[in-house]
């Protein structure tokens, strides 16, 4: 992901066997990475609770995201 919400540069591998669990402290970014999974694969903004545009999951200050 580039620009996506609060992140600025991330990455994940993901193996394709096996469960995946996302942990980390509040505001980490959890959520957002669910997000992104869900408009990757075909969701629309409004349905993810977040917002009911999708230049609104664009990082502060930046003009496009990846």
């Amino acid at each position: 992901m580039l620009n996506f919400m609060c992140h600025k540069n991330f990455s994940i591998q993901f193996h394709p066997t096996h469960m995946q669990i996302v942990t980390g402290e509040n505001g980490s970014g959890k959520s957002t990475i669910a997000n992104a999974i869900c408009l990757c694969l075909g969701a629309q903004a409004r349905t993810t609770g977040r917002s009911s545009n999708v230049q609104s999951f664009i990082r502060k200050g930046e003009t496009e995201y990846l």
